[in-house]
Formats: structure tokens, C-alpha cells, sequence
């Protein structure tokens, strides 16, 4: 047994070691005598195995891909909401009352989510609307309107309509 000089970080190692135990370079005196043991053998390189949870997160971001982005691309589509929105004090009751008009002619069946950011509590209610028919959401209906709610409008064919209470 000889020591030699490791080809990568200059130090002694022995002859018949495989790799420098410092560095982890091939002995080249290692491989030379490989391969003259077995002529048809060839050194490979270790492939790396993926693991299966890295495969199963990607199939995932691709499902969701393939699932967002033509809804989302749909969605940009869609006209505006055909609802006017208005305000009026409660005759009945504390605070306000919202009107949702239907200006367009067909029937339209809405969400309206209603949600107060002080306090956190939300809300949803559906609305069928006749053509230019107005509906009100209000103290009977459940909800205290107050300045700062949060109102959002929903129907599948049409862009949503968001805002607030004055």
C-alpha cells in the first residue's frame, strides 16, 4: 500500500482507497485499476431519485393550474353585474337598508354576502330578481346595515359587484 496525492485537495491518501476520504474525489490510481479488471464496466454516475412527495405536490400545483386559470381567465370575461345599488334609512328599525335593483330583463338570482369588518359577522342571502325589481335587505331581514359593511354580489353570469356602506 502507497500513499499518493489526492488530485483535488493535494492530500495523502492510500492507493486503494476509491475516493480521497477528505474531499470524496475518485482515486484516479483506483479507476485505472478498475478498469483494467473489468474492460466493459464503466463508472456511472449516481442518479438521484426524486421522492414521491415531491411528485404528488407537483401533480397538484398542475391540477390547480389547469383548474385556475381558465376560471380565472373566464371570470375577466364576464360583463359588468346589471344591479344599481342604493342606501335608504330604516323606517321599521336601526340603520340602514340595501336596495338592489335589477336593471337588466331577465330574472336574476343573487348572492348578496354582507359582512361587517368590526365585528367580523357575515352574512348571505339569496335575492331572485324580477326584471327592474327592486330588492331590500335590512333590520327585518336579519341584518343591521352600518357604515364601513362590506357588500358583495354574485351571480355566475356576471363579473361581481363589491363595495360598501356609506
Amino acid at each position: 500500500m502507497a500513499m499518493i496525492e489526492c488530485s483535488e485537495c493535494r492530500k495523502q491518501i492510500s492507493d486503494k482507497a476509491a475516493a480521497c476520504p477528505h474531499c470524496g474525489a475518485p482515486v484516479v490510481s483506483a479507476l485505472s485499476s478498475a478498469s483494467t479488471l473489468t474492460p466493459t464496466a464503466s463508472i456511472q454516475p449516481l442518479k438521484k431519485k426524486t421522492n414521491p412527495a415531491t411528485w404528488v405536490v407537483l401533480a397538484l400545483i398542475v391540477v390547480a393550474a389547469i383548474w385556475y386559470f381558465p376560471k380565472a381567465q373566464r371570470e375577466a370575461n364576464l360583463p359588468p353585474m346589471p344591479v344599481e345599488v342604493r342606501f335608504r334609512t330604516a323606517l321599521t328599525g336601526p340603520g340602514l337598508v340595501l336596495q338592489v335593483k335589477n336593471t337588466s330583463t331577465r330574472h336574476l338570482t343573487l348572492v348578496v354576502a354582507l359582512k361587517n369588518p368590526s365585528t367580523n359577522q357575515e352574512k348571505s342571502y339569496r335575492l331572485d330578481a324580477a326584471p327592474s325589481g327592486t330588492l331590500e335587505i335590512g333590520y327585518k331581514e336579519g341584518w343591521i346595515l352600518a357604515s364601513g359593511d362590506q357588500i358583495k354580489i354574485t351571480n355566475n353570469d356576471y363579473k361581481n359587484w363589491e363595495g360598501s356602506t356609506p
